[in-house]
C-alpha cells in the first residue's frame, strides 16, 4: 500500500467516524429535547458499534432496545412502519382535527397513499 492510499483510507475512516458521531449526537439531542423515554433501534446503523455506543451513552433511557425484541425483523422495519401509517390513515388519525401525523412524519400536510 502506498503512502497516498494509506492517507486516503485514514481520511475516509475519520470522515465516517465523524458522520456516525454527528448522527448519534443529532438523535440523542432530539431524544432529550422531546423527552423521549423509550428508544427502539433498527436498520443498518444498529450494526455500527461506534454509533450504538454513542447512542447508548447519551440516550434518555437506560438502554435502547432493538426492534427484534418486539418480534419485528430489522430488515422489515420500513414495511412495518408504512403498514402502521396506512392503518392510521384508514382510521382517520392523520386528519388535522385529530392532530395529524406531523409529529411522526414531519409532513406539513397530509400525504395521500395511492394504489396503482
Amino acid at each position: 500500500m502506498t503512502q497516498g492510499s494509506i492517507a486516503a483510507v485514514l481520511e475516509e475512516a475519520v470522515g465516517t467516524a465523524r458522520r456516525h458521531h454527528f448522527t448519534a449526537k443529532t438523535v440523542t439531542d432530539a431524544l432529550h429535547r422531546y423527552g423521549v423515554e423509550e428508544v427502539v433501534t433498527s436498520g443498518g446503523g444498529t450494526r455500527i458499534p461506534i454509533l450504538m455506543r454513542i447512542l447508548r451513552s447519551n440516550a434518555t433511557t437506560e438502554r435502547p432496545r432493538m426492534i427484534e425484541g418486539w418480534g419485528i425483523p430489522s430488515e422489515f422495519t420500513k414495511a412495518y412502519a408504512f403498514a402502521v401509517l396506512s392503518l392510521l390513515r384508514t382510521f382517520g388519525v392523520d386528519k388535522p382535527e385529530t392532530g395529524g401525523l406531523k409529529p411522526a412524519t414531519g409532513l406539513d400536510a397530509c400525504a395521500q397513499i395511492h394504489h396503482h
